[in-house]
């Protein structure tokens, strides 16, 4: 799943951070990253099946403070270079 981090502040969420839905885990960062065409922090993560409905949210625990997330319905990307500018 790729996880769209709300306001993350200056720090992406780190390896093995815990995602959490309705106050139980569901899930674990892989990796994060700030994306710049798309202007937001972003995460990969594993999100149990019954949790994984894109557009929903997700709270991401980063240095014990909760980050909200929303789960994003496909991964962004832009094939068409349509937001590239040199």
């Amino acid at each position: 799943m790729t996880l769209a981090l709300d306001d993350p502040g200056d720090a992406d969420a780190p390896v093995e951070a815990v995602v959490w839905r309705g106050g139980r885990r569901t899930g674990t960062i892989t990796s994060s990253a700030y994306g710049h065409t798309i202007r937001r922090s972003l995460s990969l993560a594993i999100v149990d099946r019954a949790d994984a409905e894109p557009g929903s949210g997700v709270d991401v625990e980063m240095l014990g403070s909760l980050c909200r997330a929303r789960i994003m319905p496909d991964s962004p990307h832009d094939p068409t270079h349509s937001r590239l500018r040199a």
